[in-house]
This record gives C-alpha cells, sequence and structure tokens, in this order.
C-alpha cells in the first residue's frame, strides 16, 4: 500500500476529504519523522558512553630521531649504518627513509642555498635484523667525481615522519 493509501486509511474521516487535506498532513508527518530522526543522531553520540565531550583521537607520539648516523666509503660503495632507536610504543617505530643530495664536486653550491634531498630509500622495520648487532645498515653504489651528503627520517605505523637525523657527508 502506498504512503498516501495510508495516510487515507488513517486520517480523519470527513464526508467530503480533500487532497489539500492529506497532502498537509502527509507533509507534517514527513517533516515531524525528519525532525525527530534528526534530533536522535546527533544526540545518539553525546548520550551512548555518557559523557559530555566530543571524543578524542589517540595520542601519538613522533617517531624518534636517528642519531649516531655514520657513513663510510668501500670501493665504489657508500654503507650508511645508524643503531635502532629506543621507542616507548611499538608503533613509534615502522622503518627508515634515506634522503640523499648528489652534487658534482666542482659545482658545490652557495653556503646560503638550501640543499635538496631526494627520499632513495624505505627500510622497513621488520626487515632489519636486531638479534645481533641493533643497528640498521644501508647500501648503494656511488660515482666518481660527486659529493653526497645523507640524511635519515624514521617513521611510524601511522605514516608519521619524525625529525631529520644529522646530515654525513662523503666526496668520491
Amino acid at each position: 500500500m502506498t504512503t498516501m493509501g495510508l495516510l487515507r486509511r488513517f486520517s480523519p474521516r470527513n464526508d467530503n476529504p480533500s487532497e489539500d487535506i492529506n497532502e498537509k498532513y502527509a507533509k507534517s508527518v514527513f517533516i515531524k519523522g525528519i525532525i525527530l530522526t534528526a534530533m536522535l543522531i546527533c544526540l545518539f553520540p553525546a548520550i551512548s558512553c555518557g559523557r559530555k565531550a566530543l571524543p578524542l583521537p589517540p595520542k601519538t607520539s613522533e617517531p624518534p630521531v636517528v642519531e649516531n648516523l655514520k657513513a663510510d666509503q668501500i670501493d665504489g660503495k657508500l654503507q650508511l649504518t645508524w643503531p635502532i632507536p629506543e621507542t616507548s610504543e611499538s608503533d613509534d617505530l615502522a622503518g627508515f627513509y634515506v634522503y640523499r643530495s648528489k652534487e658534482k664536486s666542482g659545482d658545490l653550491p652557495c653556503s646560503q642555498c638550501p640543499v635538496r634531498f631526494d627520499k632513495v630509500g624505505d627500510i622497513a622495520y621488520d626487515t632489519v635484523s636486531i638479534l645481533f648487532e641493533k643497528k640498521v645498515v644501508y647500501t648503494e653504489k656511488i660515482e666518481k667525481g660527486y659529493q653526497y651528503k645523507y640524511h635519515v627520517t624514521s617513521y611510524s605505523a601511522y605514516g608519521d615522519e619524525g625529525l631529520p637525523s644529522d646530515e654525513v657527508t662523503i666526496t668520491y
């Protein structure tokens, strides 16, 4: 049965029912239903948990800063090493990003110019072997005649990135 049929069936009887009365009745019932539903939706979160404030997002701490970054150059390969930072939360550390700046040795930028770093590595924490040595190792091949600068950041499981480590410079 349609809505108008239900309204005619349950509306007060007149000898000469008018479409206008039924339409007005249907609109008032519809509007009251929407208002009641909206009120319940707005009030439900406030009364469901017994608190009078809006919920707060979970607290996240900033990922730890990588310290003691060391760079070694052996036979055309660069090896970066750093100890795994200590964290209090398991979600604080999900991995590390390695950033590099590469400039020709003769074309070094001015001392006031900002250094442009590109992300060259993403090391997931679960791929780091921490059983014997609690350090991370990153290696890459480097070219002669360039100056390389590196820094490393850590990131959390939520995607938050920590502050960069100190820079290390290698000229090959």
